[in-house]
């Protein structure tokens, strides 16, 4: 509840802006990877089946009560993003808003290896994430908040992620930058 209220102002905004881009062009089967409090909920498609995860028990408890305000069927499991115990290929898609700029360098590739596995060829995994900005201005005002995003979430502007993406067997299909400089959306695919 209380990492709630701490983004609740970033949530509204910004953040709530971006989140529909995870879902252009999702349909079928799609993975919600570290759903969080579920504040994509929302936003996904009517004709989804949606299954989110995430590693905090208490987290998934908020996105549960989420789901039900919303009336939508999702499928919650408490699951490691980096060990993912769901067959090969059951995914059409896989969407992640703000997870992997929380996870340490190291959990990278193992987690995009493991998304690589259950989302079937010719479906995509989209992610959404802080960046630093080209700005010099900006950046600057990034850094000197940094420490404090890193306190308060573990998070960190510049995820290592597009250095990982191929030793897990994908492909940039799309790398967008959005919110002024400040997050990037990446489209990834089977290579």
């Amino acid at each position: 509840r209380h990492y709630a209220r701490l983004d609740a102002r970033f949530e509204k905004s910004w953040k709530s802006g971006l989140r529909p881009l995870l879902f252009e062009g999702v349909s079928g089967a799609v993975l919600d990877i570290g759903a969080g409090t579920g504040l994509s909920i929302p936003y996904y498609p009517r004709d989804a089946r949606v299954t989110a995860i995430d590693l905090s028990p208490e987290m998934l408890a908020i996105a549960r009560e989420r789901a039900e305000e919303a009336n939508r069927q999702v499928d919650f499991h408490t699951m490691d993003a980096t060990s993912l115990a769901m067959p090969a290929a059951r995914f059409d898609h896989a969407v992640g808003a703000f997870l992997f700029c929380n996870l340490p360098g190291e959990l990278q590739r193992p987690a995009l290896t493991e998304l690589a596995r259950v989302v079937r060829p010719g479906g995509s995994i989209r992610l959404l994430d802080y960046r630093l900005a080209e700005r010099w201005l900006d950046r600057l005002v990034m850094r000197v908040r940094e420490p404090l995003l890193k306190l308060m979430y573990g998070a960190r502007f510049e995820p290592e992620t597009e250095r990982h993406v191929h030793a897990a067997g994908l492909v940039i299909r799309e790398h967008r930058v959005v919110a002024g400089g400040r997050a990037r959306l990446l489209v990834l695919a089977h290579a």
